[in-house]
């Protein structure tokens, strides 16, 4: 096998593997740990430097590459109001070049368990797109017979509902991880999901009428049900059980939407459904974004509520830019609008 230089610069054309032919410039390029990362409007890329592919220098002729790491690029507001928003605003609260790194690094392992979730969301509204006007043709088809061949259904449905409430549960725990960066939460492998205690926690050293810990006070119980929800399909039991169904057929011949039923009687006291499952996940994929760029945002308010020029403003929606719609920026104090 050739040799190949690794240390010769080098350029590469970072193309979408699953299209070929879809163009797409590089908007951004963030080096998180020890890793670079190119973003494109609507995916991200990691560079796989040779280096990184064999550290051993075993095999001399390998090469650079690159692998595809999320479907969502920086035009998502799943990606730009939580990672992208972070790139802006951390650097105005840490002077230590390892404590941005660190929190970097943090909020991109998060926005990827976020991203896990928002896939799942993704996966379901097409093929929702996909079934829905199957079985509204079968049921047309035969209006005039017997009986009604079965409906298609959402493989591994069961699946995909488990693979969105693991990372949702991640995400919540990775959130308060983020807190306790900036206010040493004392969360450890046997408490980080008990998200009441690291509330009290908040409250304590920062106050009740503090905002992070009124925004948590306030979202305490659909984070609460998303956790459980997690340790019911996990752990099913009396009282802790989440059940899923498929697109099925009801009375007067026609069908139904996927549903969910969750009772978590055990812990919560809470028992409903069926509920629309789509839906449902949307708003809790919501939540959760919503959740961690509030956070940020207080975080940085309060590091900055005693900086003597610096301080946070909200952008304008319309100066939003659709290929990066971040919300807040960092200006002088003196051009704040009271």
């Amino acid at each position: 096998m050739r040799k190949f230089n690794r240390d010769s610069a080098f350029s590469i054309a970072v193309k979408d593997p699953d299209n070929f032919d879809r163009q797409e410039a590089i908007l951004e390029s963030l080096v998180i740990g020890d890793s670079l990362y190119l973003i494109k409007a609507n995916s991200i890329y990691k560079m796989l430097t040779a280096d990184s592919i064999d550290p051993e220098g075993t095999e001399l002729g390998t090469k650079h590459s690159y692998e595809k790491v999320a479907d969502f690029g920086c035009s998502s507001e799943y990606v730009a109001r939580v990672l992208m928003q972070a790139v802006k605003l951390v650097p105005f609260i840490n002077s230590s070049d390892a404590e941005k790194d660190e929190i970097l690094s943090h909020i991109w392992g998060l926005n990827s368990q976020l991203l896990n979730c928002r896939n799942v969301v993704s996966e379901l509204e097409h093929l929702y797109q996909e079934l829905i006007p199957k079985c509204n043709q079968i049921i047309s088809d035969n209006q005039n017979n017997d009986f009604l061949p079965a409906l298609p259904k959402v493989p591994e449905l069961d699946s995909k509902v488990r693979v969105y409430l693991t990372n949702a549960k991640l995400v919540l725990i990775d959130t308060f991880k983020f807190l306790s960066l900036f206010y040493t939460i004392p969360i450890n492998d046997r408490n980080e999901s008990h998200f009441n205690k690291h509330i009290e926690f908040l409250n304590e050293r920062l106050g009740a009428d503090n905002e992070i810990v009124k925004l948590l006070d306030q979202d305490f119980d659909w984070i609460r049900l998303l956790s459980e929800c997690r340790n019911a399909i996990e752990h099913p039991g009396e009282g802790q059980r989440v059940e899923v169904e498929n697109f099925s057929i009801k009375p007067g011949n026609r069908f139904s939407l996927p549903v969910w039923t969750y009772d978590l009687t055990k812990k919560l006291k809470v028992k409903k459904g069926p509920h629309d499952l789509l839906n449902d996940l949307d708003v809790l994929c919501s939540n959760m974004m919503h959740l961690i760029e509030d956070l940020i945002v207080l975080v940085v308010m309060d590091k900055l509520k005693s900086h003597p020029i610096l301080a946070l403003c909200k952008i304008d929606e319309q100066a939003l830019k659709s290929e990066c719609p971040i919300r807040y920026d960092v200006t002088l104090k003196n051009n704040m609008v009271s």
